[in-house]
């Protein structure tokens, strides 16, 4: 996984084993315990018991926005121990790769995430590529898929994909946030009714066409950077004239462009 130290990897994914091999439905209150997955940016994941939870498991983020992993060891505990710890690979995938971030389309996060928690198993030497056939046979008795899940034996077929080019995105990346202010000087001539009205439009146009265009040529690298976002725009306007000959209104003005950028691990 995305900067998953191998020693802590090894050893929190076997106390995880150990802990979902011993779970048990009278056992109902939720421990959170760190597991050694980090997010995107670097921050310890916990992970937490969560009964009341409609699926195996889910990535999600606490009230402090803190990254979270809840799972419900109830549906856990009738899957293979090799499953369960695929879950949880999974799961953190979906934090290491960003993917609370609200980038890319669901069905594409799945799949990645997918790759993530198999390979990531499998490099780490938790499970042997001879116990990937017992994921597969639990992922192949889930449901008919929807809008953001594929059918489950087809996602147990794509975990040999998965496996035969090394997890798609590259596991030695994660992604930073950056931030960069453009700044605007220059006037312009425009017709409107009214003083306030010429610096309004004279403001939307510039925000609009100079300074979000400036925030994308920025940061153009799509290998690079990614989620690029300009925001709004401050800065005066003062225009000359009158409503009949038009008005020269002179801009000055920034705005904050904000992306991820990639960062080699």
């Amino acid at each position: 996984m995305r900067q998953l130290c191998s020693y802590w990897f090894r050893l929190y994914l076997v106390v995880v084993l150990a802990v979902l091999s011993c779970l048990s439905p009278s056992n109902t209150r939720a421990q959170i315990t760190f597991d050694g997955c980090v997010d995107a940016y670097g921050r310890p994941v916990f992970s937490s018991n969560y009964d009341a939870l409609q699926d195996v498991a889910a990535a999600n983020l606490a009230p402090n926005g803190s990254p979270i992993i809840l799972y419900n060891r109830n549906v856990l505990m009738w899957m293979a121990p090799e499953t369960r710890l695929f879950w949880y690979g999974h799961e953190c995938g979906h934090h290491a790769l960003g993917h609370l971030l609200g980038s890319g389309h669901p069905l594409s996060r799945e799949q990645e995430a997918d790759c993530f928690g198999i390979v990531t198993l499998v490099k780490e030497g938790l499970i042997d590529i001879d116990d990937v056939p017992k994921v597969q046979a639990d992922l192949a008795r889930l449901g008919p898929g929807d809008w953001t899940h594929l059918p489950g034996p087809q996602r147990a077929i794509n975990l040999a994909a998965c496996l035969e080019h090394g997890g798609g995105d590259d596991q030695s990346t994660r992604w930073k946030s950056v931030s960069h202010t453009l700044e605007f000087s220059g006037y312009t001539e425009l017709s409107y009714p009214s003083r306030s009205m010429a610096c309004q439009a004279a403001k939307q146009m510039v925000e609009r066409d100079i300074l979000t265009d400036g925030c994308k040529d920025f940061f153009d690298d799509p290998d690079q950077y990614r989620n690029v976002q300009a925001g709004s725009m401050r800065g005066s306007c003062d225009c000359e004239g009158d409503r009949f000959f038009g008005w020269n209104c002179t801009i000055d003005a920034n705005v904050t462009c904000r992306a991820e950028e990639r960062v080699e691990r």
